[in-house]
């Protein structure tokens, strides 16, 4: 496998940030696929497809896939694609950003992207496709779910253990030992510092838990 050679799936902001990491660390973009045009100038110029089953004018043994689309709270369809592309016989690139700290005895799933000045601490077990964006934290001996979304500047203290498709906002902080129920969305700022059982959304600095009707 020719492993400088990428393709993204998604053309918005999230994957602009992930092209520029991707071009710093000397991997080649391809193409994107996306049904939308391209945002931002690092984009311009590479080629674009509209739909997923373009996939199929690539060779899985000389390429990998990024996934680029940023997290979606209702009708996630970032697995559908993973799991399509898998049959295909592609692999997804891990996206690490040269300013992020991972420390030794981390365990990290396929297709991971750990971005600028983000932290990853020793003992931390991080699933796939998992993203821990700009300056985000993730301390010791933290689990994170599948396909979850560690926005800029979270912090996810000692021991937090999050489920699979989280979305945890920007600048929020979750306390040691807390555990997060998947498919829960935590607001940009909440202090988080009891268990959340069941799925819903969380905001405000003494964590109000709102219900959620549908996932």
């Amino acid at each position: 496998m020719n492993e400088s050679r990428v393709v993204i799936f998604g053309a918005g902001g999230h994957a602009s940030v992930l092209a520029d990491t991707l071009t710093r660390n000397t991997r080649q973009i391809d193409a994107v696929i996306s049904p939308e045009p391209v945002v931002g100038p690092i984009l311009q110029g590479v080629t674009r497809f509209e739909r997923d089953e373009d996939i199929r004018r690539f060779d899985p043994l000389h390429c990998q896939l990024v996934m680029g689309l940023g997290p979606k709270v209702k009708g996630d369809i970032r697995p559908r694609i993973v799991a399509m592309v898998k049959q295909l016989g592609f692999n997804f690139a891990d996206v690490i950003s040269s300013t992020a700290y991972v420390a030794q005895h981390v365990s990290a799933g396929e297709g991971v992207q750990f971005l600028p000045s983000c932290v990853v601490n020793t003992g931390a077990e991080i699933a796939e496709h998992v993203v821990v964006n700009t300056r985000a934290v993730v301390e010791h001996d933290c689990r994170v779910g599948a396909f979850s979304h560690i926005a800029p500047g979270a912090v996810l203290c000692g021991g937090v253990h999050v489920g699979e498709h989280v979305f945890v906002g920007a600048g929020a902080v979750i306390l040691p030992g807390v555990t997060i129920a998947s498919h829960t969305v935590i607001g940009a700022n909440a202090l988080v510092d009891k268990d959340i059982t069941e799925p819903c959304i969380v905001f405000g600095a003494r964590a109000t838990v709102q219900q959620r009707s549908s996932i």
